[in-house]
């Protein structure tokens, strides 16, 4: 291991520091959370939020609501969606499930939520 590798581990924010470890153990698990960490990655060139799988403000939660609505569409089990988000449990995946559902429910009342699902879709397929 590289000593500028280290030295940019040792630099990064707390958050991204628990970030890279909930990485490097599911990667240890055998976890490949990719997928999540593009959804991710969309949903902040999306809403210019870098989202925190640790803050639970309502801005990160809906992200990860969004993201794990997103992967269970794919077909990924809750189980793989709880270890790409950082080792989440399952019940907290059912949680995001139904919050993101509720909001595909009743758009009306979740006007700002769907306008960012909307965008967020856009740029996947894009």
């Amino acid at each position: 291991m590289s000593e500028d590798l280290i030295k940019k581990c040792l630099s990064l924010s707390i958050d991204e520091k628990r970030m890279l470890i909930a990485r490097i153990k599911n990667s240890l698990d055998g976890v490949d959370s990719w997928r999540a960490d593009r959804l991710l990655e969309m949903y902040g060139e999306v809403t210019g939020m870098k989202p925190n799988l640790y803050c639970r403000d309502r801005d990160h939660v809906w992200a990860k609501a969004m993201v794990a609505y997103q992967l269970l569409q794919e077909g990924y089990s809750l189980e793989s969606v709880a270890m790409s988000l950082c080792k989440q449990n399952h019940s907290s995946i059912i949680h995001y499930r139904q919050k993101m559902q509720d909001a595909l429910d009743v758009p009306q009342a979740y006007k700002d939520i769907i306008d960012i699902w909307n965008k967020f879709q856009k740029r996947i397929q894009s």
